[in-house]
């Protein structure tokens, strides 16, 4: 208005025109109190955005906020700062960009600050210290909102963000009632959105299949959409999706999975309507906008923040008409309160009476460009310089270039020469647009960003003087007059080549660094600042079959990996702790070996090689399963090697044994028979010396058990009673019991026959009563033994049993008994809780082992601190005659002549009474090579041979082979105490006829010859 009454007052104006300005602008007097007035300092606000410019959310929100600044009488400059964290996501883009702002608003005075959508919030919280300690702030479009997180926090309000997944659910089954399958598009699979799936009530998923779509890349997700069949809804519950591995505008993203599609698709926000979906209870992000301005113009009007409380917005029912009559929804389906957008209405009738306001305004609007048009002739001329301090500005590390509302360079400062090449002289007067090609014009760019936005921010390349090219980085904003005023613009522009060149050199560095850990050999996987995993590598994947969408946050990643709880708080704490001691120590952080759980449920056992990286950690594991499973197969390998020598150690000492005992004992058998026949019938004398015998045959009997337990002598298995085995057994282990162990007996008389080894059933009681001794040698107590005959039917609780009869043999202790985590180990080769030395674990193997052949089962029952009680069962067989009801019959008589040969004189005296006392006549020999001489010289004076195997100068077996050169109709019986190398089928292939072990009583040499000489006596 002062401008105004200057030109009239100074006939600046033709009285024409200033009757003009009478007739037409009086009624408007009250619109022009509404101009700005002149204000000493403008209010500065910044708005941060999340996403980037173009992105439709972002532009809903700007829209509402500028809506709102737009209407207000105070003069309001908004800054736009875009993260663009949709397509930048890595912890150096964000610590430049702090850097970046530090410098840009080091010396700018910003009054308040507007955050948009979570990721601006939390970038502006976390450096808010270092940027704007003390702006206040409101926020907008923040979701997952915790009240609590305001705590200790200052001057921060705002509107938060919750959309209503449920509603749309309901709306869209309510609107296609033949839906079978409700599709959720969550690409990425973030957590959070797949917990408001999770969140749904119970009954929707009754209703209809649910299906959650997580890949990321484009042709995968129409792959899988295209699979699902008819009758479905598309639910899209996020829009970053990639084609080739590129991000992709959400508009575009939306519009293709809308195209051809046979299904309806709805969404959450509304900035998806419109471009093909049906609609839904969608969160409005203009309305967020106009809010979060309302508050923001609260506080700069005085209004404390403590003052007003974060809100929340209401979302509402918007639908898209064009979709609706797509898929036949009857618009009175829809909530009363829904809003349709693209309703073909008639633009007239819905606006009738601004049709005609407008009709009549236009000619006053005709006038009143002619009056602005003359008017802005004055107002250039009018316009006053702005004032800047040269002296200030030149020593800036940018060009700083300040031009009129013409573009024209009026100040050249700073790097401005040094950059461009130009002086200062051939710069003033100039458009800034000299130094570039045409098709690139900065100034209509800058002037483009200006009236949209309010200031310019971008890359663009620029020409210098000597044609170079040099990627510079522009920031222009308006110039005002004190008056307020827009006189100019003012530009810094900066040199980028190194900043282009470095971000260049770190891209390759990634790309390379990246490629190089992803076709690592090594299992890797790379976790950023909060330790949720953003990289695995393919042998990680490979190995374990988990894939980075699998684990990618924290909390996921330890759930799956360490899936016991105990387990999992365990490895966290010893994590803790050495990482801990390694910032303390300023040294690597120790190798740590745990159990992974793979995907598939499997345990490897693995070593963890962690290295910090900047805020990130390269963690490299080590699948040492195999080798922890090679060093314990050769463990036992040794163990078994060693457990094998000392068994050959103790059958060649049993061998040894055998063989020098079992010539003893036919000494003794065979004088005390040869006594026996020298002494009335029924004396005492012969009674003393049948005892003498029955010792002497269970001395044999000990020895064939001996050779049995290392395996020199073959297993034969015979009908048997266990309860006669059990009595001697019991007569040899009381004399090695203490006497602090009491015995007691339980033994069935009438148990029956078992078909087996007697030497492996004495060999199992001996054990079984052996590791209850052991268990009650320290403490005393009772040995139960118990001998039975039960049935079992095939509904017994012995189910792996067939049905039949059964003896029972129970050995039960009153010791320590065996621990739980142990007793079902116990049969396990090489498994003992003993000391060493006094155990090698393989008593009860080879028991359990002789069970099982036999067809029968061993139980074991034990209560801690009770003792423990094995119960043995052994299938009873049909009766049949035994020794014991057998005719003895008596020994044969014989004639003919025998050639004795031993290297033992005892054996040769005894040997040849009992064969006199027989009817034989016997020429004896020592040496086998006498023996042989004498066979030469005489060959026919023999009827039949006996010789010893073992002989200090020719084994029995060579002496024979050599006789039956010279006659072969001559029968040889040969004899051993011992022998692992030769047995019945050996001797018969060389021409022997018998093949017997030592000691050998009279009737079993009688019946010997008997057999061999048959008719063949004198």
């Amino acid at each position: 208005m002062n401008f105004i009454s200057r030109c009239v007052f100074k006939n600046k104006f033709p009285f024409f025109h200033l009757c003009l300005l009478i007739a037409f602008f009086l009624p408007s007097l009250p619109l022009l109190s509404a101009f700005p007035q002149k204000e000493v300092h403008n209010r500065q606000i910044l708005i941060i955005q999340a996403g980037y410019e173009g992105y439709p959310w972002t532009d809903s929100q700007h829209k509402g906020i500028q809506d709102v600044f737009s209407s207000v009488p105070e003069p309001t400059d908004l800054f736009f700062e875009y993260i663009d964290s949709k397509r930048n996501h890595g912890v150096t883009y964000f610590k430049n960009l702090q850097k970046f702002w530090e410098i840009k608003y080091s010396n700018q005075h910003i009054d308040l600050i507007i955050t948009c959508d979570n990721q601006a919030y939390e970038f502006f919280l976390k450096n808010r210290s270092a940027l704007f300690q003390d702006t206040p702030l409101v926020f907008a479009g923040v979701n997952r909102f915790d009240s609590a997180s305001l705590k200790g926090k200052k001057l921060i309000t705002g509107i938060v963000e919750e959309n209503d997944l449920e509603a749309t659910v309901e709306i869209a089954l309510h609107l296609h009632p033949r839906t079978k399958k409700i599709v959720f598009i969550i690409p990425g699979a973030q957590s959070y959105r797949l917990q408001w799936v999770k969140d749904l009530p119970a009954r929707y998923r009754e209703e209809v299949e649910q299906v959650i779509l997580t890949v990321k890349e484009l042709g995968e997700i129409d792959r899988e959409l295209d699979a699902l069949g008819p009758d479905i809804i598309a639910i899209l519950l996020h829009n970053v999706v990639s084609r080739d591995g590129i991000y992709m505008p959400v508009q575009k993203f939306v519009v293709h999975l809308a195209e051809n599609r046979p299904f309806p698709i709805y969404a959450l926000w509304d900035s998806t309507l419109g471009r093909g979906i049906v609609g839904g209870k969608l969160v409005n992000g203009e309305l967020q906008g106009r809010e979060v301005a309302k508050l923001a113009l609260k506080i700069l009007r005085g209004t404390s923040v403590s003052e007003l409380p974060v809100i929340e917005i209401p979302n509402q029912y918007m639908f898209d008409w064009q979709q609706l009559q797509r898929f036949n929804v009857d618009l009175s389906d829809l909530p009363a309160e829904a809003v349709v957008i693209n309703r073909p209405i008639s633009f007239y009738v819905q606006n009738k009476r601004l049709v005609q306001m407008t009709l009549s305004g236009i000619s006053l609007l005709l006038l009143l460009v002619i009056f602005l048009t003359t008017a802005l002739i004055y107002l250039k001329k009018a316009q006053n310089k702005v004032l800047l301090s040269d002296e200030i500005l030149e020593q800036m590390p940018e060009a700083i270039v300040l031009t009129d509302l013409d573009g024209n360079i009026e100040k050249w400062l700073g790097r401005a020469e040094e950059i461009f090449g130009y002086s200062e002289s051939e710069c003033l007067g100039r458009v800034l647009a000299f130094n570039q090609p045409l098709e690139l014009n900065i100034t209509e760019q800058i002037e483009a960003g200006l009236k949209e936005k309010g200031r310019f921010l971008g890359e663009i390349s620029c020409l210098r003087k000597d044609g170079r090219a040099v990627p510079i980085e522009v920031t222009a904003t308006r110039v005002f007059s004190r008056s307020g005023i827009v006189v100019g613009t003012i530009s810094i522009l900066q040199d980028i080549t190194e900043r282009r060149r470095a971000k260049e050199f770190l891209r390759v560095s990634e790309v390379r660094f990246r490629k190089m850990v992803a076709k690592s050999p090594m299992p890797t996987i790379l976790t950023d600042q909060n330790q949720d995993l953003i990289f695995v590598n393919d042998k990680f994947t490979e190995l374990f079959g988990y894939r980075l969408e699998d684990i990618d946050t924290e909390k996921k990643w330890w759930e799956s990996a360490y899936p016991d709880a105990n387990y999992r708080k365990m490895v966290k704490n010893i994590w803790r702790i050495a990482i801990k001691r390694a910032v303390a120590d300023d040294r690597d952080i120790e190798v740590q070996e745990w159990d992974l759980t793979t995907r598939d449920g499997r345990v490897s056992r693995c070593e963890f090689y962690m290295v910090p990286i900047e805020e990130q950690s390269l963690i490299v594991i080590n699948d040492i399963s195999q080798r922890i499973r090679d060093a314990s197969e050769k463990n036992k390998l040794e163990m078994q090697l060693q457990q094998a020598q000392k068994m050959e150690a103790i059958g060649t000492l049993a061998g040894g044994i055998a063989h020098d005992f079992n010539n003893i004992l036919a000494v003794i058998l065979g004088y005390a028979e040869l006594a026996k026949d020298e002494v009335p019938a029924n004396s005492v004398i012969e009674k003393d010396l049948d005892q003498v015998i029955v010792g002497g045959n269970r001395a044999k009997e000990l020895v064939k058990q001996i050779l049995a337990f290392s395996r020199q002598e073959k297993v034969e298995r015979l009908p048997m009673k266990v309860q006669v085995l059990l009595k001697e057994a019991m007569r040899m282990l009381r004399p090695s019991l203490p006497s602090t162990i009491e015995i007691q007996t339980e033994i069935d008389p009438l148990c029956g026959f078992i078909l087996a080894d007697p030497t492996q059933v004495h060999q199992i009681i001996m054990n079984l009563c052996t590791n209850a001794n052991h268990a009650m040698d320290k403490s005393g107590g009772r040995l139960h033994i118990e001998l039975k005959r039960i049935s079992i039917d095939e509904e017994n609780e012995h189910s792996s049993l067939r049905s039949g009869d059964y003896v029972v043999l129970v050995v039960a202790d009153t010791g320590k008994g065996i621990a739980p985590d142990n007793i079902g180990k116990i049969f396990e080769p090489y498994f003992t809780t003993k000391e060493i030395g006094k155990g090698t674990g393989m008593g009860l193997a080879t028991i359990h082992g002789i069970i099982r052949e036999y067809g029968g089962r061993i139980d074991v029952v034990s209560v801690p601190g009770h003792g423990a009680a094995f119960s043995v069962y052994f299938p009873v067989i049909t009766a049949v005659e035994t020794t014991e009801n057998a005719v003895i019959k008596e020994t044969p008589q014989g004639s003919g002549r025998i050639l004795l040969i031993d290297d033992e004189e005892l054996l040769l005296t005894v040997g040849k009474k009992v064969l006199e006392r027989l009817g034989y006549r016997v020429t004896t020999k020592s040496s086998s090579l006498e023996a042989l001489a004498i066979f030469k010289e005489r060959p026919d004076a023999f009827d039949a041979i006996i010789t010893d195997q073992t002989m200090p100068d020719m084994f029995g077996s060579d002496l024979a082979q050599e006789i039956l050169k010279i006659r072969a109709d001559i029968p040889i019986i040969l004899c051993t105490g011992y022998s692992d190398q030769f047995d019945t089928d050996m001797a018969h292939s060389l021409g022997i006829r018998e093949f017997v072990l030592k000691p050998l009583t009279k009737v079993t040499l009688a019946n010997l010859l008997s057999g061999v000489l048959g008719g063949q006596q004198e």
